[in-house]
């Protein structure tokens, strides 16, 4: 519809309704945009919708946002109670939904009003300002092209594991993204969805090319054939709220179902082996995957639940045979392994392992090349023989988790050494035997069978997958350096991650520090920036499971604190200064005597010198270096003197400079008596020594006298 023909329409939408008089809208409407981040893009258009109520209620507010040839971009509703009087409803509509659009505006505003239950009252049109589409959040991400459809058969068994599809995304915001896949099939008018699987990856900035997987199993149990319908859907959390970002599909090429794998298990680790015994006991298996061997053939004759766990050294199996209710001595289960997944059998190594009702009766079978058909290897179980140790089965009658009424329960314990499987493996698997049913109720004289109902000695191609539990991927982490306290590290850090467990064996170590990129991990390095930081890590096994991102938070200080000492009327004053963990305390001692902490200004006596001693200790265990200060004593009087000497003896030299330099500085000439000459210097002498009494100056001996001076004549 063109611009032109929407705006012939607003003469004909109504600006107020009849339906219900509760509420009505007042056009026009208010529109803007909201940069929320300050990065240059609207990341929301509001449209302000007024409503005038009449009535107080629940409504909803509904916006439908168009371009001008009336296709639809995004709508929002915003519903809540309105009282009596006029209100203006805030509508936010998506910005980076404007930009995938890629159509310049004005773009027509279509608004409606809603009572509960969503009765339509009223509503609108109008345009907003004549805004461009990249004014708009670009989206952070965006799918390229589906570039590839493949199916996979791993084990070459002519049967496909895995329906693959190949696909780019354009990523422009690095952030972790998650892809949703619906594997759908069209059947007449109906679609029939066949699988949902997700993936999530942390995507770098830049074009990335991406695969998702859907298990053939599940397609081979619909017996639909193609071509079917790949829907994907990219996602991305802000928040941790996901967000829809985009979807592109895809059709594949015309595949039978039959042309997939059958069927597969995967066997989880337990820590709890069960005991066998024949009984069920749900606490056992609880933590097992189970089959409904129901589900995957219906042409199977009675229901029976397969369960399966392993250990590090075992693989358990029960088979809760439901619809045996019959307890017959001809009763029994067979289970068999292609030790390679390979559809061939080898000499010495593919097993079948069979049991029965009566008391010992098991049987071991193993292929042999020279019989050209399986022979049996011991019978009963031989637990001495090696690789043997821990075999075991019981057959037994009694009720479980899915059936209150008897019936039959097989429980059997299988090394994983004697099948030439490790955690990890994928081997082949069957409830089936050398001319054996899989589970047989001697009753009706037939037998169920996983993945699907086989006659007895099936064929090793119709072998499901049974994919042995590994311990999942774990990243454990080591920070090497010295640690001082309040879990400071007061050195250069060494870092080192290592991963264990998971399929195969690791595949990457990734790590990141604080809101830094990922990067993979190769070998320790060393970490000296000084503060607090965060180190993420996680690792990926050779299966390509990622193990949960996990963190660790750690602290360096690697500089001690600088201490400051100075001095005002005889107080010490000590400040301390540290940039990173603070300072914990300040210490000091005087003249050599103990270490006290410093709590305020020192004052130290002035009747001697003093040598203070000084350093500062940080939150992080830090020492400072002992810092020194002198101190020298105070003059007596309390006036400082000059190199050591009091104010009045400085003054009482300057004065005698005076008398003897003037003189000689006018070019006087004196001419004294000796006699006065040696009264003059008797003066000065008995003054200076008066003075030196004064100043506490070491006394020399007393002078002596001189003897009076003689009369004439006499």
């Amino acid at each position: 519809m063109a611009l032109s023909m929407l705006l012939s329409l607003l003469c004909f939408v109504p600006s107020t309704g009849s339906a219900q008089p509760g509420a009505a809208l007042l056009p026009p409407s208010n529109d803007y945009g909201e940069d929320t981040d300050t990065d240059g893009f609207f990341e929301i258009l509001v449209v302000e919708v007024t409503v005038e109520v009449y009535e107080a209620a629940d409504y909803m507010v509904s916006v439908w946002l168009n371009d001008s040839e009336g296709v639809p971009i995004h709508s929002v509703g915003v519903g809540g109670f309105l009282s009596v009087g006029t209100h203006v409803v805030p509508v936010p509509l998506e910005g980076i939904k404007i930009w995938a659009h890629g159509i310049d505006g004005p773009y027509v505003v279509w608004a409606q009003l809603q009572s509960y239950p969503l009765t339509l009252i009223d509503e609108f049109l109008d345009l907003t300002d004549a805004y461009t589409y990249d004014q708009f959040e670009p989206l952070p991400a965006m799918f390229g092209a589906v570039t590839a459809e493949w199916a996979v058969d791993f084990d070459s068994n002519l049967r496909f594991e895995f329906l693959a599809t190949d696909f780019t995304v354009d990523v422009s915001e690095t952030n972790d993204y998650r892809v949703v896949c619906l594997l759908i099939k069209y059947v007449g008018s109906e679609s029939v969805q066949l699988a949902e699987v997700e993936e999530s990856a942390y995507l770098m900035t830049g074009t990335q090319s991406l695969s998702i997987s859907v298990r053939g199993s599940i397609i081979n149990a619909a017996e639909l054939d193609g071509p079917y319908h790949v829907l994907l859907m990219l996602y991305d959390a802000p928040g941790g709220i996901p967000r829809f970002l985009d979807d592109i599909w895809h059709e594949t090429g015309s595949y039978s179902y039959t042309e997939f794998e059958a069927g597969s298990l995967g066997s989880p680790l337990s820590a709890a082996a069960p005991v066998i015994d024949g009984v069920y006991d749900g606490g056992e298996w609880e933590d097992a995957v189970f089959s409904d061997l129901g589900r995957p053939d219906m042409e199977n004759p009675f229901g029976a639940v397969i369960l399966v766990k392993n250990s590090l050294t075992h693989l358990y199996v029960c088979i809760d045979a439901l619809g045996d209710l019959t307890e017959d001595l001809g009763d029994y289960a067979a289970i068999a392994f292609d030790s390679g997944n390979d559809n061939n059998a080898t000499d010495a190594s593919e097993d079948q392992f069979i049991i029965g009702p009566a008391v010992g009766q098991t049987i071991h079978f193993v292929y042999s090349d020279a019989a050209l058909d399986w022979v049996v290897h011991c019978a009963p179980f031989d637990g001495t023989i090696p690789d043997h140790e821990g075999v075991a089965a019981a057959a037994g009658f009694g009720t479980s988790d899915g059936l209150g009424a008897e019936h039959r329960i097989y429980e059997l314990a299988i090394p994983l050494d004697l099948i030439g499987a490790v955690p990890g493996s994928v081997v082949g698997f069957a409830t089936n035997g050398n001319q054996f049913y899989g589970i047989y109720d001697g009753s009706i004289n037939n037998g169920t069978s996983w993945p699907y109902f086989m006659e007895k000695n099936a064929s090793m191609v119709d072998y499901g997958d049974l994919t042995i539990g590994w311990p999942p991927i774990s990243t454990s982490v080591s920070l090497l350096g010295t640690m001082g306290i309040g879990g400071w590290y007061v050195s250069e850090v060494n870092i080192s991650l290592t991963a264990s467990g998971g399929q195969l064996g690791t595949a990457t170590i990734g790590y990141r520090l604080d809101a830094g990129l990922w990067n993979t991990y190769y070998s320790p390095f060393e970490f000296v920036l000084e503060g607090s930081h965060t180190l993420s890590y996680r690792s990926c096994d050779l299966g390509g499971n990622w193990e949960a991102t996990k963190s660790l938070e750690f602290k360096l200080d690697l500089t001690a604190p600088a201490t400051n000492a100075s001095m005002s009327d005889r107080n010490l004053t000590l400040t301390a200064t540290e940039g990173m963990s603070g300072v914990q305390s300040i210490w000091y001692r005087v003249d050599g005597g103990p270490w006290q902490n410093y709590t305020g200004p020192v004052e130290l006596s002035g009747d001697t010198n003093h040598t203070v001693q000084y350093y500062s200790v940080d939150n992080a265990g830090n020492t400072e270096e002992t810092k020194t200060l002198e101190v020298e004593k105070e003059e007596e009087g309390g006036t400082a003197g000059f190199f050591g000497l009091s104010f009045w003896l400085v003054l009482l030299i300057i004065a005698l400079l005076i008398l003897i330099g003037v003189p000689k500085l006018f070019g006087m000439r004196r001419k004294a008596k000796e006699s006065d000459a040696k009264a003059a210097n008797k003066d000065i002498g008995t003054a200076m020594a008066q003075f030196m009494d004064d100043s506490g100056a070491k006394k020399g001996p007393p002078p002596k006298e001189e003897p009076p001076p003689q009369k004439p004549g006499g």
